[in-house]
């Protein structure tokens, strides 16, 4: 039987320049909707609206937890265990084409994560199967619906 319960298992990401990022595997429900309630923006009228720049962020900050990335000066940027508000600082500090890499390498991950579930639920057994005995009692005594 399979658990509803995420636990917290971590994935390593491969990039570029022999650089890796440690991503969480799967989100709980929780953390789900963090990130989704993040990357909705209100208007004047308070209709809300997705916002791609902060969606894709969101993500980040939801998955990312650690990864092998240098400053100048040659020391590990840390990032692990730190509020998003840190994390996000320091994902401020890259360059574009570092930012989308991990974006786009939390993406597909992402997706290939939901795809394994997708597979999962096919192989997994579900409720009762049996075949209902009889649908409706009075079928079951030769009686009609009455039309």
């Amino acid at each position: 039987m399979t658990s509803r319960i995420v636990l917290p298992d971590l994935v390593v990401l491969p990039l570029t320049d022999s650089d890796t990022i440690t991503v969480k595997k799967r989100l709980s429900s929780g953390e789900e909707r963090r990130m989704l309630r993040r990357g909705i923006s209100y208007a004047a009228d308070g209709t809300r609206k997705f916002d791609p720049i902060e969606g894709g962020l969101s993500k980040v900050l939801a998955f990312l937890v650690d990864w092998t990335f240098t400053g100048p000066d040659g020391k590990r940027l840390a990032i692990r265990d730190q509020p998003p508000s840190i994390v996000e600082a320091a994902l401020d500090l890259l360059d574009p084409e570092s930012y989308t890499e991990v974006l786009r390498a939390i993406e597909a991950h992402e997706k290939a994560m939901a795809a394994e579930r997708e597979a999962e639920k096919k192989t997994r057994s579900g409720g009762v199967t049996s075949s209902v005995i009889s649908p409706w009692p009075a079928a079951a005594a030769g009686g009609t619906s009455g039309s």
